[in-house]
């Protein structure tokens, strides 16, 4: 018929080679009877069949005006401190970078960590971050660390397969390729 688009054509042909799945951050441990990947990504403690990638550290960043502002950790009490609603980042932080001081920063809070970071590039205030995940700001300069206290999550970026994954070429060589990357965060 005139002015009807094709039908699209079924491929017949299936790829040769094996694709892996790799899930990202996962919020929690995978069940290894339920998930569909090879390969899951989470932050835990170290442990059996788990690859540590990189031990999560946690530090205040902002715009660099925002920075030029702040002199002391004890500073945060004047400025928004934009953080992730389920995370207890600041808290974390806070208990270890300030422990004789008072101060517990509060302000905007969101439920995605990405929403907060483009809060914090935008200068609406310091966010809590998450080294491995606010790094390619830090080395673009778009975002600063105000103070040299980073503090240990006590949690690790893990990469885990899935047990008929552990002896796959392909996963394993995933596996490996993004523990070299992540030996290049900091």
């Amino acid at each position: 018929m005139p002015g009807r688009p094709e039908e699209p054509q079924a491929c017949s042909v299936a790829p040769a080679r094996r694709t892996t799945r790799v899930a990202l951050l996962a919020s929690a441990v995978p069940h290894h009877q339920r998930t569909p990947f090879d390969l899951c990504l989470f932050y835990a403690e170290p442990g059996p069949y788990k690859i540590t990638l990189w031990d999560e550290q946690l530090l205040p960043v902002c715009i660099p005006a925002l920075a030029e502002t702040l002199a002391d950790p004890a500073d945060l009490a004047t400025v928004n401190c934009i953080s992730d609603v389920v995370w207890q980042d600041w808290r974390i932080w806070a208990d270890s970078a300030m422990p004789d001081s008072p101060v517990i920063p509060t302000g905007s809070g969101f439920s995605l960590y990405a929403v907060a970071v483009q809060e914090a590039l935008s200068g609406a205030g310091v966010l809590m971050g998450r080294q491995s995940l606010v790094q390619p700001h830090l080395n673009s300069g778009a975002l600063v660390a105000p103070f040299d206290r980073p503090v240990p999550l006590g949690l690790s970026i893990t990469a885990w397969m899935l047990p008929e994954s552990r002896n796959d070429r392909a996963v394993t060589a995933v596996a490996n390729g993004l523990r070299q990357i992540a030996g290049g965060i900091g």
